[in-house]
């Protein structure tokens, strides 16, 4: 009998997994589109209010966890103790970490590692994201940013393939950066954000 209920709560708990990754691609889905329809209409706007950036990432972490638990991903992180608040929009912020955290964790297998950096560097803001996982082909990685690109290697994907062109959109028009540094196995993407802070702005000329 202890076997058989052993048995039905690993089938409940894989159900309520399966039923978070559906829920979580869906509304992933709608709200990329909704995202797009915004910036090209020009009614995205910036509104950065004084944030402790690290306390964004660990919440990100926590609203993350079924997914890396799942696949017995490792996750690190590297937080300078000194950081202090910024003025930085929680909604473009909290976007990109959740869109590079997604995809590290959907292309790194299972028992892969993915580490965490949230730091300054001069007069900016550092987060980096890295993983083990499948990477980009290196023909690829200068089509990253894209609107629908999907890499070549990459067999099943769920999602738009526009996450990392809102992202960049949003990021740099909040005056940082993004880019997919060099690493093999895995990728790498490093995030800027000025320590002066973002400026309240409507997003009008993306291109």
């Amino acid at each position: 009998m202890s076997e058989l209920r052993k048995k039905n709560h690993e089938d409940v708990s894989q159900y309520l997994y399966d039923l978070w990754d559906e829920t979580k691609i869906m509304s992933q889905t709608i709200d990329d589109f909704l995202n797009v329809t915004k910036i090209e209409a020009g009614l995205f706007t910036i509104s950065p209010k004084l944030s402790d950036p690290a306390v964004f990432l660990h919440e990100q972490i926590r609203l993350i966890e079924p997914q890396p638990t799942k696949k017995m991903i490792t996750i690190e992180t590297d937080i300078e103790s000194e950081l202090q608040p910024i003025k930085i929009d929680p909604k473009v912020f909290n976007l990109a970490l959740d869109n590079l955290l997604s995809n590290a964790i959907k292309y790194t297998d299972v028992g892969g590692l993915i580490k965490i950096g949230l730091t300054k560097k001069g007069r900016n803001l550092v987060v980096r994201v890295e993983d083990n996982g499948v990477g980009v082909p290196e023909r690829e990685k200068s089509k990253i940013f894209e609107k629908m690109f999907r890499a070549s290697n990459i067999a099943k994907s769920e999602g738009t393939g526009l996450g990392l062109y809102i992202v960049k959109i949003l990021v740099e028009q909040s005056g940082g950066k993004i880019w997919l540094a060099h690493k093999e196995p895995g990728t790498v993407f490093y995030l800027t954000f000025p320590l002066s802070g973002m400026k309240k702005k409507i997003i009008k000329n993306f291109s």
